[in-house]
């Protein structure tokens, strides 16, 4: 028997361009369910340190921060974390003068910068990554609402690093 016959068909089956249309069709099918299906979420918990800082606070509230106490988002009374170092500097003020800036030290009130620490994971999946404080997501420069047993503060994150393996 002949590879192809007269009609152009292999071993009298099928057309060489339908073959080739219908494996065709076969692996562009394959490929799509491929990219559509959602892959699986991966997660690792590791610590996280991360800097808040509160601006321009007046004394009594920088004093009643300590290392040691813990802090809660407010909105979702999530634990965000031990307060590891804290660190008091005077507040810088920047005003406008003309067409200048001017950074100016405040005498009286204070910029709190706040070291936390709390174990959290980092989440990556087809619909991206993130490190997460339980469900809360952090990054840098996002703004956040917290509180202690005795006070509430407006923070931003300064900084994030993180340690995996935190087991």
């Amino acid at each position: 028997m002949k590879l192809l016959d007269q009609r152009g068909r292999i071993f009298g089956i099928i057309n060489l361009l339908d073959l080739l249309l219908i494996v065709g069709l076969f692996f562009l099918g394959w490929r799509t369910i491929n990219q559509v299906q959602p892959r699986a979420q991966v997660e690792e918990v590791i610590i996280v340190t991360y800097g808040l800082l509160v601006r321009n606070v007046p004394p009594y509230l920088a004093e009643s921060i300590t290392a040691g106490q813990e802090l809660y988002q407010i909105k979702q009374q999530a634990y965000l974390g031990k307060v590891v170092v804290k660190e008091v500097t005077p507040a810088e003020l920047i005003l406008q003068q003309t067409e200048k800036l001017v950074v100016l030290l405040s005498p009286v009130n204070l910029d709190l910068r706040l070291k936390m620490r709390r174990t959290g994971k980092v989440i990556t999946g087809a619909a991206g990554s993130g490190i997460y404080l339980g469900k809360i997501p952090i990054r840098v420069g996002e703004r956040v609402s917290a509180q202690t047993r005795y006070t509430t503060l407006q923070a931003e994150v300064e900084y994030l690093r993180i340690k995996s393996n935190a087991k």
